[in-house]
């Protein structure tokens, strides 16, 4: 990115929050904060009014702001892409919000590329069904609002809900469902509650304030920590695509021959990772460690015992 466009996107940046340091500036543009500061003294000489406060950081002045700006064939493309996405991971409501966002980015872009985004919509397709009907908007208002959440919730392997009532600090994607991850006023504790177990949401007039010590990548580290155990499988070439789409905590592949392919899979225990290789079929082989190998041994015998049929 050569000086020029950085600047611009150093206003885009600035105008798009409150306040940001110059650390926060410079990790955002992989810069030196000596940089930085060269590049926040030229907006300053070219008319931009940047200001500073002291244990806040810089802003741009609330009336100041840029032009629409055209995005390039590109920018329109991942936009689009991503939005194609979105509309398999949310619910209605967010869905038609999207809609009006990406109506607003054709009406911006110049005519130019307008041919380009015409054609785009109907040559992608994404084929798997919608995850979820999780509607989004109300719980990204309770975050930035910081307006305290109400719902009834279902917990795993339960049937009756329980009331809660929330202060709510992110939202979090895995497992294909989306989690928002809460101070639980009941529990006194933070808690990750699985978006499409809610009903009768409800944004309250009660406010809270954001609990400084808390950090969404902190929590997501300390709960869902590294896995710490590796197995290894000789496994059929024809599954290796496979094993890289569906075991999602990694593996690495050791060394490959024409037909198989020694492989190590990463995982936080050896039930979880035997049931896994079960689906596999005849096609695994367990290399060790042998822990793995009786994990799936047990797995295997109370299959068999539970479909067996009885004489």
């Amino acid at each position: 990115m050569n000086r020029v466009d950085r600047l611009l996107a150093m206003i885009l940046y600035l105008q798009g929050r409150r306040y940001s340091s110059a650390r926060q500036l410079a990790e955002h543009f992989s810069l030196s904060e000596r940089t930085v500061y060269r590049d926040l003294a030229a907006l300053g000489d070219a008319g931009v009014p940047v200001s500073m406060s002291a244990g806040r950081g810089y802003r741009l002045l609330a009336d100041y702001h840029l032009p629409p700006v055209n995005f390039s064939p590109e920018e329109a493309g991942a936009l689009l892409t991503g939005g194609l996405l979105l509309t398999h991971h949310s619910g209605k409501t967010t869905q038609r919000h999207l809609q009006s966002a990406l109506a607003k980015i054709r009406a911006v872009s110049s005519g130019v590329n307008q041919p380009y985004l015409d054609m785009l919509p109907q040559t992608m397709v994404v084929t798997a069904t919608n995850s979820g009907e999780e509607e989004l908007s109300l719980l990204q208002q309770a975050i930035v609002q910081q307006q305290v959440l109400t719902f009834d919730y279902c917990r795993y392997l339960d049937t009756a809900y329980q009331h809660r009532e929330v202060e709510a600090h992110g939202l979090v994607f895995y497992l294909q469902r989306w989690h928002l991850i809460a101070w639980c006023r009941t529990r006194q504790a933070f808690r990750d509650f699985r978006v499409d177990r809610m009903k009768a949401l409800e944004l309250t007039t009660t406010t809270f304030i954001a609990r400084p010590s808390f950090s969404l990548e902190r929590y997501i580290a300390k709960q869902m920590p590294s896995p710490t155990l590796q197995g290894e499988i000789l496994l059929d070439n024809t599954l290796l695509d496979k094993a890289k789409r569906e075991w999602w905590l990694g593996l690495r592949v050791i060394t490959s021959s024409e037909q198989h392919s020694h492989l190590e899979l990463h995982c936080h225990d050896w039930h979880s990772l035997a049931a896994w290789l079960l689906s596999l079929g005849t096609k695994v082989q367990i290399l060790g460690p042998v822990a793995l190998q009786q994990a799936l041994l047990a797995q295997a015998a109370q299959a068999l015992r539970h479909h067996q049929p009885s004489e």
